[in-house]
């Protein structure tokens, strides 16, 4: 394996693990109720989320031909990645404001979560179409 593509490959985990543990972080700072006003920034996380769109819209639009495809994929992505931006943000907001919390013992944990599921994530990201496929009702 070439070390650019082990570097890129490493670059990919560790930016993964990264967003689901600020996105895991974020779950908590909301169920506990620990992040103050979230309202004032949910505009942004909406736009944030039509950038996503477009830009698959316009990127997806240049590599495939099947509009139903582009606008389910797009959808779908945009809607995921609301959701990603705005846990992580909070997630974010709550590890400034409550530092000593976070790096108590909960961090190991929720990187050990975030790692796991970057895990995951890339087996789903892969072989999604043959799990579809398997369990596909006949």
């Amino acid at each position: 394996m070439e070390r650019k593509y082990v570097g890129m490959l490493l670059g990919l985990i560790a930016a993964s693990t990264l967003l689901v543990t600020s996105s895991l972080v974020g779950v908590l700072a909301l169920t506990q109720g620990l992040v103050d006003g979230i309202g004032g920034r949910v505009p942004y996380y909406v736009l944030a989320t039509a950038v996503v769109f477009v830009a698959l819209v316009v990127g997806l639009e240049l590599k495939l031909d099947d509009g139903s495809r582009i606008i389910t994929t797009s959808v779908v992505v945009a809607a995921v990645s609301l959701v990603v931006i705005s846990l992580s943000v909070e997630g974010l907001i709550f590890g400034w404001e409550f530092t000593d919390l976070l790096l108590s013992n909960l961090l190991p944990y929720f990187l050990a979560a975030g790692l796991i599921s970057t895990g995951l994530i890339i087996w789903a990201v892969r072989h999604w179409r043959e799990f579809v496929h398997q369990t596909r009702v006949r």
